[in-house]
């Protein structure tokens, strides 16, 4: 179990409600400000969605992904997306269950599977391509 009581990263004071609306308004340049003010790790408290720590660097983003899942809880955040991938999806999964489930989903994943998928997925890109209309925007 997470300590509730955990110090999180400095953020923005606005309400929760305020913080959605310039993230459905702007999320790219919202996020740039917030960086601006308070460095590559702050917290947004975002209506609907939750407390949110943002990270922007990428050691820091190397370091959750390589953390403890008893710590990071990668499944709890990905919450709002289980009407689009399912609630059983490895996203939403936490602890050793999601650690077993991607265990399972590895092998298809290793550099030599996706390089022997190379040749068939650059034939869908093009027969996809093809059917693209020239000329018109779409």
């Amino acid at each position: 179990m997470r300590d509730r009581r955990a110090k999180l990263p400095p953020g923005p004071s606005a309400p929760a409600i305020v913080q959605a609306l310039l993230m459905l308004r702007d999320w790219p340049g919202y996020v740039a400000r917030c960086e601006r003010r308070y460095g590559s790790m702050f917290t947004l408290r975002i209506a609907v969605v939750g407390t949110v720590v943002y990270l922007t660097n990428p050691d820091d983003i190397k370091q959750v992904f390589a953390g403890s899942p008893h710590t990071f809880h990668a499944g709890e955040a990905n919450s709002m997306l289980a009407g689009l991938v399912g609630e059983h999806s490895v996203l939403l999964l936490d602890d050793d269950l999601h650690a077993d489930r991607r265990r399972l989903m590895l092998k298809p994943f290793t550099r030599g599977a996706v390089d022997r998928q190379a040749e068939a997925m650059a034939a869908i890109a093009v027969q996809s391509i093809e059917t693209w209309p020239v000329g018109t925007g779409f």
